[in-house]
């Protein structure tokens, strides 16, 4: 898995990891494969960067240090 800037994303490019937007909804869901409508709302709510899966990287794991739940619930905190 790495991390590809949105600018650098194709379509048939699967998601390693879940994004979410700054209110912690969902936009593109870990093991979907991108479409250009995917990518363009990426762009559209600003996401800089989506994790990859393309096996080029396989040893390589990311360890989140707060899981998805929390790092949601702190996004919509912010926002209050």
């Amino acid at each position: 898995m790495r991390r590809v800037a949105v600018d650098f994303l194709w379509p048939g490019m699967k998601v390693g990891r879940s994004v979410y937007d700054s209110r912690g909804r969902l936009l593109v869901a870990a093991g979907t494969v991108l479409s250009r409508g995917y990518i363009r709302r990426l762009k559209a709510h600003s996401v800089p960067a989506v994790y990859i899966d393309d096996g080029l990287l396989p040893d390589v794991c990311v360890e989140d240090v707060t899981s998805d739940d929390v790092r949601v619930q702190a996004m919509k905190q912010v926002r209050l």
